[in-house]
């Protein structure tokens, strides 16, 4: 194989890779909330989508649900019968029926 016909090979399979790489990016459009946005509190110790499409946020201070525009807090209160015994939330995960 001659000299110029190894460079036109390494230069193939070099713009190959290149392809490749640039097509494996991900391409994602990253959003910042806050409490200034209604977070109940900037601490968001888990993140969860659930089944039915929104995304739920374990803080610091309750449990809150995104619906793509706004946040609404659930918190436990005091003599509640929900099952939330604090308003921190540590971990959350779904089962199989949607349960969370």
């Amino acid at each position: 194989m001659s000299g110029l016909s190894q460079l036109k090979s390494a230069f193939t399979v070099l713009l190959l890779l290149c392809t490749v790489v640039a097509n494996t990016q991900v391409k994602c459009k990253i959003e910042h909330y806050s409490t200034e946005d209604g977070l109940s509190h900037d601490a968001v110790t888990s993140i969860l989508k659930s089944s039915d499409g929104f995304m739920w946020f374990g803080t610091w201070d309750g449990n809150c649900r995104f619906d793509g525009h706004n946040f609404f807090t659930y918190k436990s209160h005091p003599g509640d019968s929900s099952w939330l015994v604090s308003n921190r939330i540590d971990r959350m995960v779904e089962d199989q029926s949607g349960y969370w």
